[in-house]
């Protein structure tokens, strides 16, 4: 298989109701139509964006890919990578709980947006998604996925500055606000995206600035250590070849520590060789 030479954008925030799907959908409609091979990838078992994107003419292509157990994180990962081989940019709209994906795509991502809502329960949500970002950054010495934080939903008149405020103690960068805009409310239940017609032409000029945000980022970005280890195994492509970790308990990803440690071993113990992943087995 060829190298994984895309980038990873893994959109994510522990907060149900965030916007998660929104985001992904439209940015990887946006990175479509920039000129580059984007595909959206669906982690969340309710498959929202993989539906959205299926009912409308996105200008990219969609795949749904959950993880919900453990034992299938090894074939789970070797897929990702077989995409990034195949796409510019992967852009996944990740669970609102901790959990194997969530961890998975931290420590293989090279881009890392949070959409932010304005509601201070949100604020809090955020807090606790960030914590796994930092867990993220210790096991990824060298390499650090670039972190944005992206408000969402700003409705005109909101008091900007003090949402900068309150996330400033956070420590991570800001993206430009995405406003609120009335039409997006619209697009799951028409099956229509921003780019669909001119009536979403302001909310299409901005997801074209997080566009080249991302852009900016991904080129920056250094390659996670995991990506680099995975070029160096040989990982065999069928399911049942894939050997359960049973002495990993389901829920070794409760805190962040746990959940990156458990990864990490199952790296481990995937087979050394010099041959690549194999290709992905598309559901």
């Amino acid at each position: 298989m060829p190298e994984a030479t895309g980038r990873l954008v893994a959109v994510a925030n522990l907060k149900g109701g965030s916007g998660k799907s929104t985001l992904a959908v439209h940015l990887a409609g946006v990175l479509g139509e920039r000129g580059w091979r984007a595909i959206l990838l669906d982690a969340d078992p309710q498959h929202t964006a993989y539906l959205w994107a299926k009912r409308v003419r996105l200008p990219a292509d969609a795949e749904r890919q959950p993880l919900g157990s453990i034992v299938d994180a090894r074939r789970w990962v070797v897929q990702l990578l077989g995409l990034l081989s195949e796409y510019d940019f992967v852009v996944l709209d990740l669970p609102s709980v901790i959990g194997p994906a969530v961890a998975s795509a931290l420590l293989l991502g090279h881009v890392v947006l949070v959409p932010v809502p304005p509601a201070a329960v949100d604020v809090e949500g955020t807090q606790r998604t960030l914590r796994y970002v930092r867990s993220a950054r210790e096991a990824r010495t060298g390499a650090p996925p670039m972190v944005r934080l992206v408000p969402v939903r700003i409705a005109n008149g909101h008091d900007l500055s003090a949402l900068c405020a309150r996330l400033a103690v956070f420590g991570e960068p800001l993206a430009l606000p995405l406003g609120e805009y009335p039409e997006l409310a619209a697009c799951f239940a028409d099956g229509v995206w921003i780019g669909s017609d001119s009536r979403f032409a302001l909310a299409r000029q901005a997801f074209d600035r997080l566009a080249q945000l991302v852009e900016g980022l991904a080129t920056g970005a250094g390659e996670p250590p995991l990506v680099a280890r995975a070029r160096r195994l040989e990982v065999p492509p069928a399911a049942k070849t894939v050997r359960p970790l049973r002495h990993l308990a389901p829920g070794a990803a409760a805190t962040p520590r746990r959940g990156f440690a458990w990864l990490a071993t199952l790296w481990r113990r995937l087979p050394k060789g010099t041959g690549r992943p194999s290709a992905p087995v598309r559901g």
